[in-house]
C-alpha cells in the first residue's frame, strides 16, 4: 500500500506518477494538466476474463458511530464478454450497524452503451428493446416521471435529431388525462373518467366502470358539449336484464334492443331509466334498491364528460 502527504497531494500529469498496487492520497489528490487531466487504472493481466476487474474506485466511510465502516460505494471496470470488451459497474449498499457494509451492483453500462439499473446484464433482452433496462427481475419493479402538478410527462419516439417529437405518450397531470401521439400530435386520449377519446376526439368510447352500484333514485348524468349521438349499453348485474339505447346530444332517447321490460327511456318508477335532456343523459336506478351496474358508451361526434 502507498501512502503519499497528509494533505491533499498534488502532481502535474505532465510529470507522471506511478503506483503499484493499491493507494491512498491522504486528504485527496488533485491531478492537473493543462491538456486535460487523465487519472489511469492499469490492469497488468493479460489473460482478462468474463467479469474480471480492470480498476476500481471506492467511497469507504470511517463512521461506525450510526452504522459500519468501511466501503459504502464502488465504481469498477470489468470485463464483458470472455475479455473481449468492458463495462462500468455502479455499486453502493447500506451500513448493518455492525461488520463491514453490504454493497451490491445497481447499475452496468456496458460497452455497446445499454444500460442495466437492477440487472449486470440489460444485453440479455431483445435487441430493439435494450438501452435501458429497469429492474431486478423479482417483486415489483418500475419507472417513474416526475412533472409539475400543472404539467405534463412524456415518452417521446423520432427517428431524427430534433426538439420535436415524432410520436409521444402524455400524461396530463392539470387534466389528468393520458394522451397518444403518433405523427406529432395527439390522436387518442384517455380522460380522467375512463373515457377513450380517439381521432381528435370526433368519435370515442366511454366505460364508466364494471359494477357501478346506484341507490334507488340514484343517477349518472353524462353531459355533451357537442352536437352528434351514439349508443349506450347498459347491463344490471344482479338480473342479467340489459338494453341498447341509441342517445345524443339536443335528442331523445330511444331502446334499440333488450332482453326484458325493465328499461325505459322517462323517468318511470319500477325502472331502469334512461333519458336525455338538452345537453345531458342521465342513467337512473328507479327499482326499488340499491343495483349494480356496467356502463358502456360509443359516440360519433360528442365529447362527454361522465
Amino acid at each position: 500500500m502507498g501512502y503519499i502527504g497528509s494533505g491533499p497531494t498534488k502532481f502535474n500529469t505532465a510529470d507522471g506518477l506511478t503506483v503499484t498496487g493499491d493507494a491512498s492520497f491522504g486528504d485527496g489528490v488533485d491531478v492537473t494538466n493543462s491538456a486535460g487531466a487523465t487519472l489511469k487504472l492499469t490492469s497488468t493481466d493479460t489473460t482478462g476474463a468474463d467479469t474480471e476487474l480492470l480498476g476500481q474506485i471506492d467511497f469507504v466511510s470511517s463512521d461506525s458511530s450510526t452504522g459500519s465502516a468501511g466501503t459504502q460505494a464502488r465504481i469498477k471496470g470489468v470485463y464483458e464478454d470472455n475479455g473481449d470488451s468492458s463495462g462500468i459497474a455502479f455499486l453502493a449498499g447500506a451500513s448493518t450497524g455492525s461488520g463491514t457494509p453490504t454493497i451490491s451492483e445497481v447499475m452496468r453500462i456496458r460497452h455497446e452503451g445499454s444500460v442495466g439499473i437492477g440487472t449486470a446484464s440489460p444485453n440479455s433482452f431483445y435487441t430493439l428493446a435494450d438501452n435501458l433496462v429497469v429492474g431486478t427481475g423479482s417483486g415489483g419493479n418500475g419507472m417513474t416521471i416526475f412533472s409539475g402538478s400543472s404539467d405534463s410527462g412524456y415518452i417521446g419516439f423520432n427517428d431524427t435529431a430534433s426538439n420535436g417529437m415524432q410520436g409521444f405518450i402524455q400524461y396530463n397531470h392539470d387534466g389528468d388525462y393520458m394522451a397518444l401521439a403518433p405523427n406529432g400530435s395527439e390522436k387518442m386520449r384517455i380522460a380522467s373518467t375512463g373515457k377513450i377519446e380517439t381521432l381528435n376526439r370526433n368519435f370515442g368510447f366511454f366505460n364508466h366502470g364494471t359494477n357501478v352500484s346506484l341507490a334507488d333514485d340514484a343517477s349518472i348524468v353524462i353531459n355533451a358539449s357537442v352536437a352528434g349521438g351514439g349508443l349506450l349499453a347498459i347491463y344490471e348485474t344482479a338480473s342479467g336484464h340489459n338494453a341498447l339505447f341509441r342517445v345524443g346530444y339536443l335528442s331523445t332517447s330511444f331502446i334499440v334492443s333488450t332482453n326484458d321490460a325493465s328499461f325505459s327511456t322517462s323517468d318511470t318508477d319500477g325502472l331502469i331509466c334512461v333519458f336525455a335532456s338538452s345537453h345531458t343523459i342521465t342513467i337512473k336506478n328507479r327499482l326499488g334498491s340499491t343495483r349494480g351496474f356496467t356502463i358502456a358508451m360509443f359516440m360519433a361526434g360528442n365529447t362527454f364528460a361522465g
